[in-house]
């Protein structure tokens, strides 16, 4: 005996919601799981936090996903380093800036200065990492042009450097 196609449909539809609704029951279990270990995350850093053990405190406070918490710990402990590009996804570039400096990432420290239109710091700072082509571009910004032709010479730039003594009343250096 043939089953008419409007029961085989009807079937068919009945074992596919009653799929969604097993998968959406094992997500809403995920979920659950997922908000468990990000509680318990946090209760350990909070944990290492106060037995003075910043690193790993505020390593777990980035992944239950606490960046604030996680950054007022680094901060606390000391660890610039790693609090500084939490500073910077905040838009806090001042602080950012100060930390990057102080922990020596002159590549991070040229690139939030520059954002923050402090072009002589940044300059200075990709200097400090070798990034030649972008320090002179900033001397030029900043109107030490001399500096610059000096950074394009670095770059390899020989035009470019004649065009920033040019620039800069400096025929001598330019025609060298």
């Amino acid at each position: 005996m043939e089953l008419p196609p409007v029961l085989i449909l009807a079937a068919l539809t009945t074992v596919v919601l009653l799929v969604i609704l097993l998968l959406l029951r094992g997500a809403g279990d995920l979920r659950s799981a997922r908000a468990r270990t990000r509680w318990a995350k946090r209760r350990l850093a909070k944990q290492l936090r106060s037995q003075g053990k910043a690193a790993r405190a505020g390593e777990l406070f980035l992944e239950a996903e606490e960046p604030a918490l996680a950054l007022e710990t680094f901060l606390q402990g000391g660890l610039l380093a790693r609090a500084a590009p939490l500073l910077e996804a905040e838009g806090d570039w001042v602080f950012a800036l100060e930390a990057y400096e102080s922990s020596g990432d002159h590549a991070a420290a040229a690139r939030v200065a520059e954002r923050l239109g402090e072009f002589a710091v940044a300059a200075t700072h990709y200097e400090a990492s070798q990034g030649w082509a972008a320090a002179a571009r900033c001397w030029s910004e900043a109107g030490a042009h001399l500096r610059a032709g000096a950074a394009w010479v670095q770059a390899g730039e020989h035009l470019k450097s004649a065009q920033a003594y040019e620039t800069g009343g400096h025929p001598i250096e330019a025609a060298k």
